[in-house]
């Protein structure tokens, strides 16, 4: 888990705006989204998967994420 092994992480003051995308070849977890959208959509709950090549500076990075913050 990112915060566990940097703090700093998701500190609002060091990374405004983090955020923790899977990495494609983390199959494994991004297989349980379908079904987690799933019930959002019974519930009329708006979401919607994104994917993306650049999604932003890497501040973290582990085997299945990654955690970015937008590009200035």
């Amino acid at each position: 888990m990112p915060a566990h092994v940097d703090p700093s992480v998701y500190d609002a003051e060091v990374n405004p705006g983090a955020a923790a995308w899977f990495k494609a070849t983390a199959r494994v977890f991004i297989d349980r989204v379908d079904g987690y959208l799933s019930i959002l959509d019974t519930h009329d709950v708006p979401c919607e998967t994104v994917w993306s090549a650049n999604p932003g500076q890497v501040i973290y990075e582990d085997e299945h994420q990654i955690v970015v913050v937008a590009r200035t």
